[in-house]
């Protein structure tokens, strides 16, 4: 009826193929009047192949939407395995530490932690995985992180245990506080002097 009435019909049908599978197709009917007689032109879309290429579609688009996001994070974010190798990390990682991402990816966690904590890192490390829970930015830890030139600079980390198809990874985020630091010993030194002034002049 909508074929005589409007010259096309659009739909969802299913066809059998000549293996006998059962197909879902996206069907379109047009009308077309010949010499002689009308005549239908059928076209079919195999709706598997669309719906896969949709999804495709989707998670590249969601795949593009997490970078975006990764690199908008305004703290350094570096993924690791459960052997301790980096398999991701962001654009701030690569500034606040002074490597390149390619000289990041697959080497161990350990190249950011300062040399005199290794040792208590691995043991660390090892602790976190036989309990991963998440740990929440500023948890009371007075942290160090490693530059590319030894240079040692304070960071609060947060940790979160996250499921990937080759098994459990923790993703940190490293926040530098060294303004916030340098800040709170500027007002540590004010306060002290304002206690000798007191003290001094009996104010």
């Amino acid at each position: 009826r909508r074929l005589e009435a409007e010259g096309h019909w659009e739909g969802e049908l299913r066809h059998r193929t000549r293996a006998g599978r059962r197909v879902s197709v996206l069907s379109r009917w047009t009308r077309e009047l010949g010499a002689t007689e009308p005549h239908v032109l059928e076209t079919n879309e195999d709706l598997s192949e669309r719906q896969q290429r949709l999804a495709l579609e989707e998670q590249a688009r969601l795949e593009r939407r997490f970078r975006q996001l990764l690199e908008a994070a305004p703290d350094a974010i570096v993924e690791v395995s459960t052997e301790g190798l980096i398999v991701l990390v962001n654009r701030i990682a690569e500034e606040m530490f002074g490597y390149r991402r390619d000289e990041l990816i697959g080497q161990s966690v350990d190249l950011l932690v300062p040399d005199a904590m290794r040792h208590q890192h691995v043991r660390h490390r090892d602790s976190y995985l036989e309990h991963p829970r998440t740990r929440p930015m500023g948890s009371g830890l007075e942290l160090h992180a490693r530059r590319r030139d030894g240079s040692l600079f304070p960071v609060e980390i947060s940790l979160s245990p996250i499921q990937t198809e080759s098994g459990m990874h923790v993703t940190a985020v490293i926040r530098d506080v060294t303004e916030r630091k340098r800040s709170e010993q500027e007002v540590r030194r004010l306060q002290n002097f304002s206690s000798v002034n007191v003290l001094i002049n009996g104010e």
